[in-house]
């Protein structure tokens, strides 16, 4: 007899088993993909809050950089202060201050004690970092916070001076200073910055290393005072700029006082039209006198300095200031040109107009003759085609705007075509009295060139945290490195002036030589620790 088994259950079975086995299998996917999404996360989170960690190492090194322009500004101002209180010492006959040794001593002193407020007041600015927190990123919740800070001195061989080993976390509830006493012998200052950065529960630290040089004088070795008993020290202002009339006495009544190798009594001059600058200063250099040391009032620009050509081109004039009258309407005029313009000190009060003013100040490479810094200072400026070529060169050229007392409309700074600034060239240029338009302009047309790149421009207002003149990107730098780099404004005119090359004072006879403040742009390196 055959017999019949029912396999029904057992298909079941099988079904169930099938079933089990994609379901152990489909979990498995899923707990890796689940694991390989919570490390993303991680990592996600991990990579935001290294982010913000260097994102705090930036923001200080800029605000470093900013807040060392405010301090050096400052330091000009109080170094130019103490000038005067040297300068006041000497005319007043006090005998602790009437000859030149105890000068030098006196200057000395101002010098080191302007050091030592430069070290304590980047003290004061790293102190007062601790704890900082700030939110590099809007809508993520990501911070970076300083956690803590710590300051060595350094001399000049980089070797550690600071007295307390090792340094001490500074506290910006207690006033920091420097452990050194010696305050000359630091030639960098090293900051250590301990920064976290968070993002949601996670946190990373970086270290972000700066170091400050500090300037080894804050006195100018180069530039002088020259300082006697009736020198007026004050600060200038817009109407200082422009000297206005002459004593009277024509250059010929001074060449009759002058008598070789003895310096005259007086050293301006009005020049006669039919004369040149050129000849008056190769006859003051037979006599031994310095150029330098002259101003001449001139009636024609075209005739005096041009020598009545329409082309005004590689003029030398030897460094003796030419004093522009208002009235002069031969300032070159549109059709010509003022191409290497050399050894110029220039006042023009009026509208200086030229067709092409290419490389001014460029010295020329087949000679061995050293260019000096030459300064022209106008009112209004317009050059119809380009100030290009090797570009401005060794030369401060200010364009100071209309008197506001009694013009309507603002100045003009006009440049038709391209602005090329050069090695130690600079425009300056005073913005609440130019037309906003012009100066607007001159910021997407000029380049900078030059083996270091060393010129600026330089401007003055009033309301400096109104109007900023922000350069954009160009020559493969940002907009904000590129203004770093190239620009600098002030709202005290004196200082803006003395960073122009304008003298802070003027002076009759030479008795001795006092130096005018000057602070350089400390460097600053960056280094980060992850």
């Amino acid at each position: 007899m055959n017999q019949v088994k029912n396999q029904q259950g057992y298909a079941l079975l099988v079904v169930l088993l099938m079933v089990l086995l994609f379901m152990g299998i489909a979990a498995t996917f899923m707990a890796g993909s689940l694991s390989n999404a919570k490390q993303e996360q991680t990592v996600d989170t991990s990579n935001q809050a290294v982010a913000s960690a260097e994102m705090g190492v930036k923001y200080h090194s800029a605000d470093f950089q900013r807040e060392i322009g405010i301090i050096k500004s400052a330091i000009i101002e109080e170094t130019q202060d103490e000038i005067k209180t040297l300068v006041e010492c000497f005319n007043s006959g006090n005998s602790n201050c009437d000859t030149q040794e105890e000068l030098d001593v006196l200057e000395q002193q101002i010098n080191k004690d302007m050091k030592e407020k430069f070290v304590d007041e980047i003290y004061k600015k790293v102190g007062s970092l601790v704890g900082h927190e700030k939110t590099p990123f809007p809508s993520v919740d990501s911070q970076f916070t300083v956690k803590q800070v710590e300051m060595i001195d350094r001399d000049v061989d980089g070797k550690d001076i600071t007295q307390t080993q090792p340094p001490l976390p500074l506290d910006k509830n207690n006033p920091p200073s420097p452990t050194l006493p010696w305050y000359e012998e630091i030639s960098s200052l090293e900051v250590k910055l301990t920064l976290n950065g968070k993002s949601n529960l996670t946190t990373k630290e970086l270290k972000g290393i700066f170091t400050i040089e500090v300037p080894d004088t804050f006195l100018s070795a180069e530039n002088k005072l020259t300082v006697n008993t009736v020198t007026k020290v004050q600060d200038l202002e817009y109407d200082d700029i422009f000297l206005g009339d002459s004593t009277g006495k024509t250059c010929e009544a001074l060449k009759s006082e002058i008598v070789p190798g003895v310096e005259p009594a007086t050293f301006d001059c009005e020049l006669d039209i039919n004369d040149s600058v050129e000849s008056f200063v190769d006859w003051l250099k037979s006599k031994g006198q310095d150029p330098e040391k002259f101003t001449v009032f001139i009636p024609s620009f075209n005739k005096n300095v041009c020598g009545g050509k329409s082309q005004c081109n590689s003029v030398d004039i030897g460094g003796i200031t030419v004093v522009v009258s208002a009235g002069d309407t031969g300032l070159v005029g549109n059709n010509g040109n003022m191409n290497n313009l050399n050894n110029a000190n220039l006042i023009i009060d009026g509208h200086f107009q030229v067709d092409q003013f290419q490389n001014p100040g460029k010295k020329n490479d087949s000679s061995d003759e050293e260019i000096k810094s030459q300064t022209i200072i106008m009112r209004e400026l317009t050059v119809n085609k380009h100030m290009h070529g090797q570009g401005l060169e060794n030369t401060n050229l200010l364009i100071l705007g209309r008197d506001t007392d009694i013009a309507v409309d603002d100045g003009v700074m006009d440049f038709n075509g391209k602005v090329t600034i050069g090695d130690n060239g600079l425009i300056c240029f005073d913005m609440d009295r130019i037309d906003k338009d012009d100066w607007e302009a001159l910021r997407d047309k000029v380049e900078f060139k030059g083996d270091d790149a060393t010129g600026q421009i330089i401007y003055y207002t009033k309301d400096y945290q109104g109007d900023e003149f922000i350069l954009p990107a160009g020559e493969g730098l940002s907009s904000a490195k590129r203004t770093f780099l190239y620009v600098e404004g002030f709202n005290n005119y004196t200082n803006f002036l003395s960073s122009c090359g304008v003298t802070v004072t003027e002076s009759v006879n030479e008795i001795t030589d006092i130096p005018v403040p000057y602070v350089t742009d400390p460097d600053i390196d960056l280094e980060v620790e992850y």
